[in-house]
């Protein structure tokens, strides 16, 4: 399945992403990015979410 995920544009995270296909459109992100995989600190980094699909998409992005 797929994964779509929506962040406060001031939460402070590492962020691991493995999957199909992933498209994140986070501010604040520095990192490495893949069409597979992403990992890197957003808004300076804190707890890791991880997220990982077998052939699904990764989609993040912040609120509006």
């Amino acid at each position: 399945g797929s994964i779509q995920v929506s962040v406060p544009s001031d939460a402070k995270f590492n962020l691991e992403l493995k999957g199909g296909s992933i498209s994140s459109q986070l501010a604040n992100f520095q990192g490495t990015t893949a069409k597979n995989l992403i990992s890197g600190k957003v808004n300076g980094g804190g707890p890791t979410v991880q997220m990982q699909t077998s052939g699904g998409s990764i989609r993040i992005g912040n609120e509006n």
